[in-house]
């Protein structure tokens, strides 16, 4: 009887583990995939192939997120004082990715959705783009450019979620990274928020931009703009000499 209850007793904790290493290796399989994608997308972003840089994006994102359903059939580990702060630490990272992936491939989209508006015969992006850019924009007609300029702004509420995704990651993150994680962990998490903090100074950049789009296009019909440059070296109240 003790035998039998011995074996059993065996038998559950085998099948636990063995269930555990192959979570295990779910999780680095579908984690690595995820990687791998993001650095393809990067070399597509180098070579302006923009619909196939999304599209890995898009696949990064689907590898972080079945990395983490993964992940989650190891929960109850997490219990366990030390190795609960690893699997945190983890999931984190993981997180981080599929966030991360998430809003450059929506950014993206919205590139590619404004970028379609321009004739498809003579691309405003292709090949090296040297100092051509704005001499292609200029050849378009104005109501070309007119449509691609209120696109852009109409997706500045994607944007702004976009603004909101990145905020929450980033703070899970540095909330993370308050345990006792191992330190290629760690490292990988101060990483990530490094990389995290650049994207959102540019996404910030890029919703400003795009929030004041109306004042200087021709839509709603002609305005002025005055340019006012400031010289640092006559300091006035206001920052600088007027010029």
């Amino acid at each position: 009887m003790v035998v039998d209850c011995q074996l059993r007793i065996i038998i559950i904790f085998l099948v636990f583990v063995i269930g555990g290493l192959l979570a295990g290796g779910k999780v680095i399989a579908s984690a690595l995939d995820g990687r791998d994608a993001v650095e393809r997308s990067r070399d597509y972003l180098l070579s302006l192939e923009f619909e196939k840089a999304r599209d890995e994006l898009v696949l990064a994102q689907e590898s972080f997120s079945s990395s983490r359903v993964s992940l989650r059939l190891l929960y109850p580990v997490r219990i366990l004082p030390w190795i609960g702060d690893q699997y945190d630490g983890a999931d984190s990272i993981l997180k981080a990715g599929d966030a991360s992936s998430g809003v450059l491939a929506e950014l993206l989209d919205v590139f590619l959705q404004a970028m379609r508006l321009a004739s498809d015969d003579e691309p405003l992006l292709r090949g090296e783009i040297g100092g051509q850019i704005a001499k292609r924009w200029s050849s378009l007609p104005v109501e070309t450019r007119s449509l691609i300029l209120r696109r852009l702004h109409a997706s500045l509420p994607s944007l702004e979620v976009a603004r909101g995704t990145l905020d929450v990651t980033i703070a899970e993150l540095q909330d993370a990274e308050q345990g006792s994680v191992l330190s290629f962990l760690s490292s990988h998490q101060s990483s990530l928020e490094m990389q995290l903090e650049l994207l959102k100074v540019g996404l910030d950049a890029l919703i400003q931009g795009t929030s004041l789009l109306p004042a200087i296009t021709d839509e709603g019909g002609l305005s002025h703009i005055l340019v006012l440059f400031l010289n640092d070296t006559e300091l006035r109240p206001g920052g600088g000499f007027i010029g």
